[in-house]
């Protein structure tokens, strides 16, 4: 006996608030046919952007030109707070040992994504990073890379990612994604 205006905002009006989602939906949130069929009454089991930290979910290594690396840039599931982001939470290496990080930037216009900047590489093959794992969402929970609802954890938390550079080219093989 509803209009389907009435039952657009049951539905919208029924979602379970997800702080990741804010921005990214018209609602907020996490559709809960449950909730809107029952009017609320029932619990949903908590999700993982629910209850852990952030993790990264690419790295993408690129040079100024063919042939060499000078950055990455990190994706994060959900928003950062860049004040706990910094060249002391990344780890850099090449074919000829650690690599200076030179910066860690968030890229304009994003919540979720960082720039970290080194002297430009042309040594060929494999560079490794890791990120983490004091890095916080906006929650001010530690990352969660592993997602198992314990943040922070040294290892376990910790973001690893590979890329390989050839003659003037590169090839990405990422690691430690979930």
């Amino acid at each position: 006996g509803m209009t389907a205006q009435q039952v657009i905002q049951k539905l919208l009006g029924s979602v379970d608030q997800i702080a990741s989602l804010a921005g990214k939906t018209v609602t907020g949130g996490r559709l809960n046919l449950n909730k809107m069929l029952d009017g609320g009454s029932s619990p949903t089991p908590p999700t993982p952007d629910d209850v852990t930290g952030a993790r990264v979910t690419t790295a993408n290594f690129a040079g100024s030109t063919a042939g060499n690396f000078n950055r990455v840039r990190l994706t994060f599931n959900e928003a950062i707070n860049p004040t706990s982001f910094d060249a002391s939470d990344v780890t850099l290496s090449g074919p000829g040992g650690p690599i200076a990080v030179s910066g860690v930037t968030p890229v304009a216009g994003t919540n979720n994504q960082f720039d970290v900047t080194f002297a430009a590489q042309t040594a060929f093959g494999t560079y490794a990073i890791g990120v983490g794992p004091q890095v916080l969402d906006l929650a001010g929970n530690a990352m969660d890379q592993n997602q198992n609802g314990a943040n922070g954890e040294a290892t376990a938390d910790r973001y690893t990612g590979t890329a390989k550079l050839y003659p003037g080219r590169q090839k990405f093989s990422l690691s430690g994604l979930s």
